[in-house]
């Protein structure tokens, strides 16, 4: 029997592999590993977990932007409307404050909207989520090509199938 990695045990041959391993709080014992059942986990959790990676760091990374891109142009109009709350016009003797109220109360909505969109992008990572899920997928994404050429990792025909499935279980 050959220990590979942390507490990952092989025996077998070439097409049949018998895997034993204790990885986080699962317990995977006698798996048992042929190439159709190989084919089978590449096919409905390996691309899955791909797919799934890829449209979740692609949603956080638009809605990062976004509510960026909205925080910034209503940084930015905020000392425009504190600006505009103190200008008066004088015209034939009168000093009026045109629209005075109605910039006072647009000021308070567009800051308020402001302090509430930093709390969001703070309290719900979006970012930091983005980058999570991106880091993933690119970690996921050389495997399958590592495996199907046999190099790096998968040059040795007895770890390679063991290999793979470790890899996706250790970042899934």
């Amino acid at each position: 029997m050959a220990v590979f990695r942390q507490g990952l045990y092989l025996q077998g041959a070439r097409d049949f592999i018998i895997v034993s391993f204790n990885f986080l709080s699962f317990d995977y014992k006698n798996l048992y590993m042929d190439k159709i059942s190989f084919d089978d986990y590449v096919a409905k959790i390996y691309l899955k977990q791909m797919e799934y990676y890829h449209k979740a760091s692609s949603k956080n990374q638009q809605k990062y932007k976004f509510f960026q891109w909205v925080v910034i142009v209503l940084s930015a109009i905020t000392p425009v409307l504190a600006g505009l709350n103190g200008l008066k016009w004088a015209q034939q003797g009168n000093t009026y404050s045109p629209a005075a109220q109605f910039i006072q109360v647009s000021l308070i909505i567009v800051s308020s909207i402001v302090a509430i969109l930093t709390t969001a992008l703070k309290t719900f990572q979006f970012q930091e989520l983005w980058i999570n899920y991106r880091t993933t997928y690119e970690q996921l994404k050389p495997e399958i090509h590592y495996y199907e050429f046999s190099v790096g990792p998968y040059g040795s025909w007895v770890l390679i199938k063991v290999r793979f499935l470790y890899q996706g279980l250790k970042l899934y």
